[in-house]
């Protein structure tokens, strides 16, 4: 089974970041896990340390319903400093939002890689990590 160094988890919701940490632990598929609770936060710390790409998440996980800034404006904000990342980050939309608005508008972001409704399961997390 693949491993990377990090994964990134933005969202507010603390199951969800309670099972996908446990999930990530339970079959040691990151070395650390770091934890956002909005979009704002997370891209603070991305402008941050957009040199330094020991500190970057291989993958992202991020909710699009969020307070101070939602999983939409993180990615709009996220690809105004992506050029200057000299590093692959794959990013995946994790939600509960069945909206048809927001699904359209995955389809048409050719950054994220998929469309994932909560909760993620086991073996979603292991094909996304084998698949970086």
């Amino acid at each position: 089974m693949k491993k990377v160094n990090s994964i990134a988890i933005i969202d507010d919701d603390d199951i969800c970041i309670f099972t996908t940490k446990k999930i990530i632990e339970a079959k040691k598929i990151a070395h650390t896990t770091m934890v956002f609770s909005n979009g704002e936060e997370a891209f603070e710390y991305f402008k941050k340390n957009v040199n330094h790409n020991s500190l970057l998440p291989e993958i992202i996980l991020i909710d699009l319903n969020m307070p101070a800034m939602d999983g939409w404006n993180f990615i709009k904000s996220y690809k105004s400093i992506q050029s200057q990342i000299k590093k692959k980050i794959d990013m995946y939309i994790q939600t509960s939002s069945v909206d048809p608005d927001d699904i359209e508008k995955y389809k048409s972001t050719p950054d994220i890689l998929e469309f994932i409704v909560k909760p993620l399961t086991v073996d979603k997390l292991v094909s996304i990590v084998n698949a970086y």
